[in-house]
């Protein structure tokens, strides 16, 4: 476990770290070279360094899907407690327009929503973190509804409300505490999806874009190049699998 999370911390820092590394130069004369001393991943097709370049793209990526795990955190975990807690007609609205909003495809809905949002805020990078949060806070609050109910259940909550504690001090001053463990774990296994999403709208040209490097920026310049080389694709993939264990393992230790 102390070996996962420090893995987990390694990661998030170096991404960190990253995103303080200036932009890097080009160098024509030295064009999808292959491992070396003096560049550990290669270079790509403009003759960047592939290590600092993926690291580059991995802490924006990182930086970008933690945006979305906060953005789809708090509107699902506000709506999921409410519904829950409240019952009845608000719950069965709730859970219909998640319904109906989850037969649509998530990336044919990120689509859209970045589409509306890059409307509203043209030219801002943030607005995809936006998108992806508005598409990703269905299952989160799901989860936290269910949570909720039964929490809301419990004989404290019910000795709460006969004591005169309003609905919003139980649920925040009684119920959240109780279920703040589990939403903490939903809300670290939404971070590699998110990560997973740009990945995705960056290959179909509707991600980050040019000379913004993310890890999905970095996967597309390498899937144009592979039939040249495929040492491009060998660092984010190496990234990219290893948050997707961290996160994995973390949230299965903390369910045990």
């Amino acid at each position: 476990m102390k070996a996962v999370l420090i893995t987990l911390l390694g990661l998030i820092v170096l991404g960190v770290v990253s995103t303080q590394v200036t932009p890097l130069p080009t160098d024509v004369t030295n064009i999808l070279q292959g491992p070396s001393p003096e560049h550990l991943w290669g270079t790509d097709s403009l003759g960047r360094d592939l290590f600092w370049r993926s690291l580059q793209g991995y802490g924006f990526s990182l930086a970008l899907a933690l945006l979305s795990a906060m953005i789809a955190g708090v509107i699902g975990v506000g709506l999921g407690t409410w519904a829950g807690w409240m019952g009845g007609r608000t719950d069965l609205i709730l859970m219909r327009i998640i319904e109906v909003l989850e037969s649509v495809p998530d990336l044919l809905l990120t689509i859209v929503l970045g589409l509306v949002v890059g409307l509203l805020f043209p030219g801002n990078v943030a607005t995809l973190g936006l998108a992806l949060g508005l598409s990703g806070w269905f299952e989160i609050a799901r989860q936290t509804r269910v949570l909720t109910l039964r929490e809301r259940q419990m004989l404290y909550a019910d000795a709460a409300v006969a004591l005169g504690a309003g609905r919003s001090r139980v649920l925040y001053k009684h119920i959240w505490p109780n279920i703040q463990g589990s939403v903490w774990i939903l809300l670290l296994l939404q971070v590699p999806g998110f990560i997973l999403a740009e990945a995705s709208l960056s290959f179909f040209g509707f991600g980050v874009q040019p000379p913004q490097p993310s890890l999905g920026q970095v996967f597309v310049e390498g899937w144009r190049v592979m039939s040249a080389t495929t040492h491009v694709l060998w660092g984010p993939t190496f990234l990219l699998f290893a948050t997707l264990l961290a996160f994995r393992l973390v949230t299965l230790s903390r369910r045990r």
